[in-house]
């Protein structure tokens, strides 16, 4: 799930914590691009652990289990097999 500005309100993000998660964002983002399959959306499953890793060091305990439940629901909507790691 990359970081909205509303996501950002939502969980109350500092602005150190906004940079590191968009530069995390963009890591993951251009890992699962250079996937080669075709598969539109698909998600590099080693990219996704190293975000949600990520998620874990950046946000606060409260901050990460908000962003989990949003990313959960948002991937049961949309069908996508990817999901933060709990």
């Amino acid at each position: 799930m990359t970081m909205s500005d509303s996501t950002r309100t939502i969980l109350g993000l500092t602005a150190d914590q906004f940079a590191q998660v968009k530069e995390s964002d963009e890591r993951c983002s251009r890992a699962c691009a250079q996937m080669d399959d075709g598969a539109m959306g698909r998600m590099d499953d080693a990219a996704m652990t190293a975000h949600d890793a990520d998620m874990k060091r950046i946000l606060t305990a409260e901050q990460y289990a908000k962003w989990s439940t949003m990313c959960n629901t948002s991937k049961a909507e949309n069908g996508s097999p990817s999901a933060p790691r709990n």
